[in-house]
């Protein structure tokens, strides 16, 4: 048992493998909860570059030399002759680079619009400015003609191996590092260079990978983003003995199997039905509310606030509300809110420690248990509405607002692009705009339902569901009943917990 790096990171796969004495054809592969998969993935790969690692790391390579030059004098040492000349070479490109580096992070910030954060940057114009600094370090720049005598005390490295080079030479880098938060000595900045260097090497000549700068930091930075995880995944599938992936929001699995590379020929997609009866888990569509951004006002927060207070008055018990993001959550459920007939609420905080989470539900229980009720307010994607297990029908009802739809960007575009040339126009939509999107809410929707004796009503807080970009991604046997204001949640809401009341004699079915 272990965590999705253990296969999916190439490098502690390697590691991990050979120290079990396994190869993948050995090995079953078992993921559980794979609709996490795709973004663990991306997660991976996704690295950041800024000019403080460029100047780090060659601090790092100049202390590394130093240490290498010391060792050389001792018995033995001239073992060591060739790493120290390498490890000097790539100290002078590192130097070399930085005024470039500057050049291009300067001229970044400068390309960008009016009101614009962000740009997408080039490979080729990142990789340039290493190229330069080797031509740099090895005396090519400013040569006016043939047979110029190139004057330099490392020898040439052809251009096709330098980034391979440069890759390899950080990776070894062994320096003292301080300790982190965790006590354990931080990563040294050339390791995490050389992680964006092999970034680039290994899928920067195609069109899966984007990367992107924005002015976030002292200078702003750049980020890699790979768009495609089957390209990290499908080895792993094709070579393995066999693989079982599942979740409960695996849906549709389809998309799941073309998303990950799954091989057509040896793959089989199933979707169950849900093995909780849905009279024990309505769902019910707040009809006169949305959170688009053309149609919000104060009118429009206050009606979606009127449809909590009246699942609030009508739950027996605790209620969490989701939302797409915690400027939004802010906005509705501000932090002295004043939704009535709770005893707190409850807001998701993201300096949240395990143990912090680990006494949520406890917390909830016993506030049940008092004759009380909480408000618990959450975000979707995050811990609460994904990483908490609210057993024992701590959780009565759940409330989510808003279709949590990622909001433009460079990267979004590049996503949306990418995946018309792979899947096509229609498929490209679903799988990176409104599956994604419905997936965050079914697994909020999923909270308060852990056992088949439970019971709770969910209420969509936004219209659009019905619509039909949406609707076809809900699972087939999601029936939605519709509620036209506030007062027809409430009145909905009474009647469901009047009728339908926790059963555990079910839980042993």
């Amino acid at each position: 048992v272990g965590d999705y790096n253990h296969l999916f990171d190439e490098g502690v796969r390697t590691s991990s493998l050979k120290a079990m004495e396994l190869e993948l054809e050995d090995i079953i592969v078992v993921v559980d909860e794979a609709h996490n998969l795709p973004d663990r993935i991306r997660m991976t790969l996704e690295k950041r570059l800024t000019q403080t690692m460029i100047r780090n790391t060659q601090i790092e390579l100049e202390e590394y030399s130093g240490v290498l030059a010391q060792a050389m004098n001792r018995p033995g040492g001239e073992a060591l002759s060739m790493t120290h000349g390498l490890a000097a070479w790539a100290f002078d490109v590192m130097k070399a680079s930085r005024p470039g580096f500057v050049k291009l992070f300067e001229g970044l910030r400068r390309s960008l619009g009016h009101n614009e954060e962000e740009c997408e940057v080039q490979v080729e114009e990142l990789l340039n400015v290493l190229h330069r600094a080797c031509d740099e370090v090895e005396g090519v720049t400013g040569q006016q003609h043939l047979g110029a005598k190139i004057s330099s005390k490392h020898p040439a490295v052809e251009r096709p191996v330098r980034i391979h080079q440069l890759r390899d030479i950080l990776s070894s880098v062994d320096v003292d590092m301080e300790a982190g938060d965790d006590g354990n000595p931080m990563e040294p900045n050339a390791h995490k260079v050389s992680e964006i260097l092999d970034c680039l090497l290994r899928f920067g000549s195609g069109t899966a990978l984007t990367m992107v700068f924005d002015t976030k930091g002292k200078d702003g930075r750049i980020t890699t983003h790979l768009l495609d995880p089957g390209l990290v995944s499908k080895p792993v599938f094709e070579q393995s003995a066999g693989a079982l992936l599942m979740s409960g929001t695996l849906y549709p699995p389809s998309m799941y199997a073309n998303i990950l590379g799954l091989p057509p020929e040896r793959t089989t997609t199933v979707a169950y039905a849900s093995p909780f009866a849905a009279m024990r888990r309505p769902v019910l569509v707040a009809k006169d509310v949305t959170t688009k951004y053309t149609e919000r006002s104060p009118q429009n927060t206050e009606a979606i606030r009127a449809h909590i207070q009246a699942l609030i008055d009508s739950s027996p018990g605790n209620v969490a509300v989701f939302a797409p993001s915690y400027a939004m959550l802010n906005d509705i459920i501000p932090e002295y809110s004043a939704f009535k007939g709770v005893r707190r609420t409850m807001r998701e905080d993201r300096n949240w420690t395990k143990e912090d989470l680990d006494q949520i539900v406890d917390t909830l229980l016993a506030e049940k248990e008092a004759g009380g009720k909480i408000l618990l307010a959450g975000v979707f994607g995050a811990r609460l509405s994904e990483g908490v297990d609210y057993h024992s029908g701590a959780l009565d009802a759940v409330a989510c607002i808003g279709i949590p739809n990622s909001p433009p960007s460079v990267l979004s575009k590049a996503l949306k692009t990418y995946a018309e040339e792979r899947f096509g126009r229609n498929l490209a939509w679903k799988y990176t705009v409104s599956q994604p999107a419905v997936n965050a809410i079914l697994q909020a929707m999923g909270r308060p339902i852990r056992a088949v004796g439970d019971r709770a009503l969910i209420v969509l807080l936004d219209r659009r569901v019905t619509d039909r970009t949406y609707t076809g991604c809900f699972p087939s046997d999601l029936r939605m009943n519709e509620a036209s204001n506030a007062q027809a949640t409430g009145a909905f809401a009474r009647r469901f917990f009047a009728k339908v009341h926790p059963d555990a004699s079910l839980n042993g079915e």
